[in-house]
């Protein structure tokens, strides 16, 4: 059985995808927190925010 299928529990796909996007989130905020450059920042808040939407 591979790691990414999906439970057969609706609650328990939805929470793996919470945590999924909980540890995303996390890493875009290191990443944006060492982050010096205005604009590239910019940048990288919308990329990111495409892909979380």
């Amino acid at each position: 059985m591979s790691t990414n299928s999906i439970p057969a529990n609706p609650s328990a796909h939805l929470e793996l995808n919470l945590k999924e996007r909980l540890r995303r989130l996390n890493e875009i905020g290191v990443a944006l927190s060492v982050e010096h450059d205005l604009y590239a920042l910019l940048e990288r808040i919308l990329a990111e925010a495409g892909a979380l939407t």
